[in-house]
């Protein structure tokens, strides 16, 4: 385990704590998976007190290879009567439009929107995104509890590891986005 020196600066808790000041969004996906010609299979926006403002499953633009189609929770019949991205394109621009957007992986949420907009060859809009787990990391080496500080944590394991109750079904993009909301007022220490 490699040694961390705290960083200075705002507290993770400050931060959390102005993020909610102005009534975040929190966005969540699904996808085929993690490598550079994967797509979203599912997108989730909740508004800053929870309501879903955009809750779907998304057609991916490319067929869905076999092993992917086998995976627990890929309903391939449901995916094919679903909105395509290119569809859901200008709806999601919108909805985060002049928002700040919170997302557990910023960088792999933001990269899978950007590669299903290009599959489904809409112009991907520019999303700005913050990161919780960034976040949430900070917090974590600052009270020394780093455990496997080489890797990233996952949204279950930063959830888990603050104390927060697990979801039932922890791989819905609505139940992840929730979930998320539920960690940046943890963080915060404002309760919900």
């Amino acid at each position: 385990m490699t040694a961390r020196t705290p960083m200075t600066g705002p507290t993770p808790a400050l931060i959390a704590a102005e993020w909610l000041s102005v009534c975040p969004i929190y966005l969540a996906i699904e996808s085929t998976g993690p490598d550079a010609s994967d797509e979203l299979t599912a997108l989730a926006i909740l508004d800053g007190d929870g309501t879903p403002l955009l809750d779907t499953l998304v057609q991916p633009a490319r067929p869905i290879p076999p092993d992917v189609a086998a995976r627990p929770g890929i309903d391939v019949a449901a995916l094919a009567r679903a909105p395509g991205y290119a569809t859901l394109h200008d709806r999601l621009a919108d909805l985060i439009h002049g928002r700040l957007c919170l997302s557990f992986d910023a960088a792999h949420s933001g990269r899978l929107i950007e590669q299903s907009a290009r599959a489904a060859r809409v112009y991907p809009h520019l999303l700005l995104i913050e990161c919780v787990m960034g976040l949430y990391v900070r917090l974590r080496d600052d009270r020394g509890a780093a455990q496997d500080a080489d890797r990233p944590p996952s949204l279950l394991a930063a959830a888990r590891a603050s104390g927060l109750t697990l979801p039932a079904e922890p791989h819905r993009a609505t139940v992840r986005a929730a979930l998320t909301r539920r960690l940046v007022h943890q963080i915060a220490g404002v309760p919900l």
